[in-house]
């Protein structure tokens, strides 16, 4: 479950938010969620016809985005959670590794961070507010497919691709033009 039974709303201002303690984020550690948004959206593809007409005959499914926004603090227990969370966050981006994200309405997974922007407003020292982009990546596996040139017939052999060798290359000198041999030659005497 996304977060813990414990909670109790907290006022300030024209805002409210739920404090729920063991609130976490991927895993991290924070002190409120103040909101998050899901995206879902498609992309109907577009191919325009001699008449001027547009025939639109498939629907692209984008990967799903979600942006949290949490804020921090380091009331209550002495440590400094509020540069911890920000630092795992940081990290977690610069990683790159897929995450699980759970929300109070969605289990996602394979989830990367595109965009982390942590706020600072005064008067309150140490807090921070840091709105956070996930996007889901769709993963492939590629498989390969071909038949060496052994195993076809006729003219197809010239055109079938055997294993490639891949490694250091090295790249060979050129011919050289009768010029440029008669230039050595007579520069060795």
């Amino acid at each position: 479950m996304a977060d813990s039974l414990t909670s109790s709303t907290v006022q300030s201002g024209e805002s409210a938010a739920i404090v729920r303690k063991g609130v976490a984020i991927a895993g991290i550690q924070v002190s409120v969620k103040k909101s998050e948004a899901h995206t879902y959206t498609s992309q109907a593809t577009e191919l325009a016809m001699e008449s001027g007409a547009t025939v639109t005959d498939h629907v692209i499914l984008k990967p799903v985005t979600l942006a949290v926004t949490v804020a921090m603090t380091n009331a209550g227990d002495g440590r400094d959670a509020a540069r911890d969370a920000f630092e795992s966050f940081v990290e977690m981006r610069k990683i790159r590794e897929p995450v699980e994200v759970i929300t109070e309405h969605a289990i996602y997974t394979n989830m990367v961070i595109t965009s982390l922007t942590p706020t600072h407003s005064a008067p309150y020292k140490g807090a921070l507010e840091i709105g956070i982009t996930f996007q889901q990546v769709n993963f492939v596996e590629l498989q390969s497919v071909g038949r060496s040139p052994s195993t076809l017939k006729g003219s197809a052999k010239k055109t079938g691709a055997a294993p490639v060798q891949s490694g250091k290359v090295e790249a060979k000198e050129p011919n050289k033009t009768y010029l440029a041999e008669q230039l050595d030659a007579w520069k060795k005497k």
